[in-house]
C-alpha cells in the first residue's frame, strides 16, 4: 500500500527526533502533549479522516494508517486513533453534532456489569459512554463540556483541571515495578497470562499488563467512579465502574461491532509500525555492535534472528495493509471486513512474538535496559496486541470464519461474534 510520500515525510518531521528523548515512558508515563496536539491540528494530522464539510481534512484510511505508523516508530503517543477514527466517528454516525473534531476525545465501551476496562486515556481527555442495555441495545452518552485539556509542566493535564485527582502523587510508576521487556512472554497478551506484577503497595488486583492500579476517584460525567493506571510500556488506561446517565442516543449493533473492528485495526497498525522500527533498530545494532572483532551482522545465527524478525514484520505489513485497503474501499462493511481485520490482527499479534523476542536476543542484555530505545517499541506493541480482542480472540473469529482457504478465495464467510468482550 502506497501514501503520498510528502505525507510521510511530513509526519516523520513532526514525530522523530531522537528516541532516546522518550526513555523515562516506561517509568513516568505518557502524558497528554497538548502541545504538540495543538500543532499537529494546525496540520490536519488531528481531525485527519473527518470530512472537510466537518472541519476535518478529508483523508482516509491510508493516510490515517501513516500516521498511526509513523507515530508508533518514533515512540510519539496521542490520542490519533481514539480520537479521529472511533470518538468522533462515532458522533458523525450517531447523528449527534461535533462543533470541532480536532477535539481529543475517547471512547470506553461498557460490558453489561457496568465496567469498563483499559479505557485509552480515561481522565486524559473527554470521554463518550458507549452503555449496553438488557434488551440488546447500547446508547451513547458525550460529555457535558468536551473541550482540550490544559496542560501541566509535562504535558499533562494537572489534576486542578482535569477536576479529580492523579492515579497517584506522581502519575507514574515507580522505577522498581517498571519491568524490562520480556521476550519469553510471547504468547497472547491477555492480560492473565502477562506475567507483570503490580505495585507492592496498590490493593487489589487489576488486569497485570497495567501494573500501578492508581486510586479510585470521581470527575468524569456519567461515570460515577473510575481508577487511572498505565501499562507496561507507560501508556494511559484506565477503567471505569458504573453509570449515572440520562437518556442517550440509541447506538446498533452493527456500529458497536464496526466501532471494535476500526479500534482493532487501528490497533494492528500501530503493532506493526512499532515492530518494522524494532527491526531498524536490530538491523542497525548488528551493523555497529562489534564482538570477537567483527560486527555481529557477520554472525550467522545473528543474521537468522534478525532476518526471521524481518519476515514476520513484512507478513504482517502485507495483512495489515489489505485490511486497510478494504477499509478504505467500504469503511469495514463489506462481507470480508471482519475477515480481514481478523488475520491483520492474528498476523500483527503473532508477529509481535517473535520480533520482541528476537530483537531482545539481538540487543543482548543493553536492550532490557531502559537507557536503549528498544523498549520504546518493544513494549507498546505488546500492549497494543491485547486490546480490542487478544491475537487468541481473533484466531478464534478466523477459524469460526469458515474454511480460511475458501475466505481468502472469496467464498462468503461465517459472521461469529466479533471479539473485544464486550459482549
Amino acid at each position: 500500500m502506497s501514501t503520498d510520500q510528502d505525507l510521510r515525510d511530513v509526519l516523520r518531521d513532526v514525530l522523530a527526533g531522537e528516541l532516546t528523548d522518550r526513555l523515562d515512558q516506561a517509568v513516568t508515563g505518557v502524558g497528554f502533549d497538548a502541545e504538540l496536539w495543538a500543532k499537529l491540528s494546525d496540520l490536519g494530522f488531528t481531525a485527519l479522516t473527518a470530512p472537510e464539510a466537518h472541519g476535518g481534512s478529508g483523508a482516509g484510511w491510508p493516510e490515517a494508517a501513516a500516521l498511526l505508523t509513523e507515530s508508533a516508530a518514533a515512540a510519539r503517543h496521542l490520542p490519533f486513533a481514539e480520537s479521529d477514527l472511533l470518538a468522533h466517528w462515532l458522533l458523525r454516525t450517531t447523528g449527534i453534532p461535533d462543533p470541532d473534531p480536532t477535539t481529543p476525545l475517547t471512547v470506553a465501551l461498557f460490558h453489561t456489569d457496568g465496567t469498563a476496562r483499559s479505557v485509552p486515556w480515561l481522565g486524559h481527555v473527554p470521554t463518550l459512554l458507549v452503555i449496553p442495555h438488557p434488551n440488546a441495545t447500547w446508547t451513547l452518552h458525550t460529555p457535558e463540556s468536551p473541550g482540550t485539556p490544559s496542560p501541566d509542566s509535562s504535558g499533562s493535564r494537572s489534576p486542578e483541571s482535569s477536576g479529580s485527582r492523579s492515579p497517584d502523587s506522581s502519575g507514574s510508576r515507580s522505577p522498581e515495578n517498571s519491568g524490562n521487556p520480556s521476550p519469553e512472554n510471547g504468547g497472547n497478551p491477555s492480560p492473565e497470562h502477562s506475567g507483570n506484577r503490580e505495585p507492592e503497595n496498590s490493593g487489589n488486583r487489576g488486569p497485570e499488563y497495567c501494573r500501578n492500579r492508581g486510586v479510585e476517584y470521581g470527575g468524569i460525567p456519567g461515570v460515577e467512579r473510575w481508577r487511572g493506571r498505565v501499562s507496561r510500556s507507560g501508556l494511559p488506561r484506565g477503567d471505569a465502574f458504573g453509570v449515572s446517565v440520562g437518556d442517550g442516543v440509541v447506538v446498533g449493533v452493527d456500529v458497536v461491532d464496526q466501532l471494535v473492528l476500526r479500534g482493532a485495526l487501528a490497533r494492528a497498525v500501530q503493532v506493526v509500525g512499532a515492530l518494522e522500527r524494532a527491526v531498524d533498530l536490530c538491523v542497525e545494532h548488528a551493523r555497529t555492535r562489534v564482538q570477537f572483532g567483527r560486527p555481529l551482522a557477520k554472525f550467522q545465527a545473528v543474521q537468522h534472528l534478525v532476518a526471521d524478525a524481518a519476515a514476520e514484520a513484512a507478513l504482517a505489513r502485507a495483512a495489515v495493509d489489505a485490511a486497510v485497503l478494504d477499509a478504505a474501499e467500504t469503511e469495514l462493511t463489506g462481507p470480508a471486513s471482519a475477515t480481514k481485520v481478523a488475520a491483520a490482527r492474528s498476523c500483527a499479534g503473532h508477529a509481535a512474538s517473535v520480533v520482541v523476542r528476537n530483537a531482545h536476543q539481538v540487543h543482548g542484555a543493553i536492550g532490557t535496559t531502559q537507557e536503549h530505545p528498544l523498549q520504546l517499541v518493544t513494549l507498546p506493541a505488546l500492549d497494543w496486541r491485547g486490546e480490542f480482542g487478544t491475537t487468541r480472540d481473533w484466531d478464534r473469529f478466523l477459524a469460526a470464519s469458515g474454511p480460511l482457504w475458501d475466505v481468502v478465495q472469496g467464498a462468503p464467510a461465517e459472521h461469529p461474534p466479533i471479539p473485544g468482550g464486550h459482549r
